[in-house]
């Protein structure tokens, strides 16, 4: 029977197997504690922004307060082709995101997460 309304774009069946994966990511978020995540998100954000800075790059709200600071950083330099740059990276295996402000100048944003290591951020360092 064909339901009217919006029932009619509703999905046959529940996404179960997404269900199990969201009550394995909250109970990992849960034991490592979400306080303890946004610290260690915030120094990881420090040791980026240094590293990013010492290479030359000029990395957007580099200096906001840690209350208003997200782990999220977009970077660029002047003369630096980030399209190549954001496809080098790719094949590297590093996932970045190739964006562009409104005056046309473009970043590289990464979106680092607590479970991000200090060895990949080197490597990262490395292909910059």
């Amino acid at each position: 029977v064909f339901r009217h309304g919006a029932q009619k774009f509703e999905a046959g069946t529940h996404n179960l197997l997404g269900l199990v994966g969201l009550v394995a990511a909250l109970r990992l978020i849960l034991e490592v504690g979400v306080d303890a995540i946004a610290a260690e998100l915030l120094r990881k954000r420090g040791w980026l922004v240094a590293a990013l800075r010492a290479k030359g790059y000029a990395v957007l709200q580099a200096d906001a307060p840690p209350e208003h600071a997200s782990a999220i950083i977009s970077f660029h330099r002047a003369g630096c082709d980030l399209p190549a740059l954001h496809q080098r990276l790719l094949k590297a295996g590093i996932i970045t995101s190739l964006r562009t402000d409104r005056s046309g100048q473009k970043y590289i944003r990464l979106s680092p997460h607590f479970y991000n290591t200090e060895p990949e951020f080197e490597r990262l360092m490395e292909q910059l």
